[in-house]
């Protein structure tokens, strides 16, 4: 049943996550907190609301771990676990604790929820993980009763000390291999065996049979992707060329974006401390219905060529004929 509830809880949270304003007219900042400490020393930090509904609004804040998924590449989705889980060495829940237990926000005003972070003097080097839970409730809600929501910012923590920074790259991969026109997708797949949290981040250059750079297409830039110790983390990026209707036919996405041969792309990441990873991966794209019209086209316009210089040239000798 407690695992249950755990899940049921999760649901609700990643909800106001990934659906702001859902839950409530309220507005939180920052998202996530990515910060760094000594062994011993306290942080004081805030989450900060703005309540843009025409009510006062109460948030009861507490603090969880959260982890990766299980088997989750991409979204990077995560999996919220009591503080008193058990432990994985990378757990910051217990660190964590309120100034106050709760925050009302009035009509049109912001408001802060501040907490303390106190790490350890023998804490752990390397990256803690865990999340500041708002369980908002509507005006003289109790707990259990009037809830309109939960929403929860992410903390990540990295401890100062002898930390490992380990980041792999399995593979590399453009799909598809061989395709008829774009957009190509490259994937960067990428295990982290280091005990803190790291963000690659980079480009995939495209470079054509002659070794022409043809496109430079930027990897993890914005979205600032995350890969924890122990977990695996899947990066992609699209060639797409000029956007095109949803419904475009073949032959107009194979025509507006132009492109035939063999390609390389080149993969070129930093992340920790000016450490890299590079790769390559070759592609191949063969507009076989564009080059059709074009050799048909081609044939046509040849015939009517020579249809011209005949029709021509028996005009000429006609001429002459005439002449004599």
């Amino acid at each position: 049943m407690k695992r249950i509830a755990n899940i049921i809880t999760s649901l609700g949270m990643l909800a106001a996550i990934f659906l702001p304003g859902a839950a409530s007219a309220l507005t939180y900042s920052p998202p996530a907190f990515d910060l760094i400490a000594d062994p011993g020393q306290t942080l004081n930090q805030a989450v900060k609301v703005y309540n843009e509904s025409a009510e006062a609004i109460t948030i009861e804040a507490r603090a969880v771990n959260f982890k990766g998924k299980d088997g989750d590449e991409t979204s990077g989705v995560p999996e919220f676990l009591p503080a008193d889980s058990p432990s994985d060495g990378h757990e910051l829940a217990p660190w964590i604790s309120f100034l106050v237990p709760s925050v009302t926000v009035a009509p049109g005003e912001n408001g802060r929820i501040p907490f303390q972070i106190r790490v350890p003097s023998d804490a752990s080097p390397g990256s803690h993980f865990g999340a500041v839970v708002r369980t908002t409730m509507a005006p003289g809600g109790q707990p259990g009763v009037g809830v309109l929501g939960n929403s929860a910012s992410l903390v990540l923590l990295r401890v100062n000390g002898d930390v490992k920074e380990e980041l792999r790259l399995t593979s590399f991969t453009a799909m598809p291999m061989v395709g008829d026109s774009l957009p190509v997708r490259f994937a960067a797949r990428l295990e982290n065996h280091g005990n803190v949290h790291e963000r690659p981040y980079g480009e995939v250059i495209i470079r054509n049979m002659f070794g022409r750079t043809v496109a430079t297409l930027p990897m993890n830039r914005a979205d600032n992707k995350s890969v924890l110790p122990n977990a695996a983390r899947r990066l992609e990026t699209d060639w797409v060329g000029r956007p095109l209707p949803g419904k475009a036919s073949r032959l107009a996405r194979q025509w507006r974006n132009f492109a035939i041969g063999p390609y390389t792309a080149e993969l070129s990441l930093q992340h920790g401390t000016q450490q890299k990873i590079t790769a390559t991966a070759g592609f191949w794209v063969i507009p076989w219905l564009a080059l059709s019209v074009m050799l048909i086209g081609g044939l046509i316009l040849a015939m009517l060529v020579r249809s011209l210089l005949r029709w021509h040239r028996k005009r000429v000798i006609a001429q002459l004929d005439m002449k004599e």
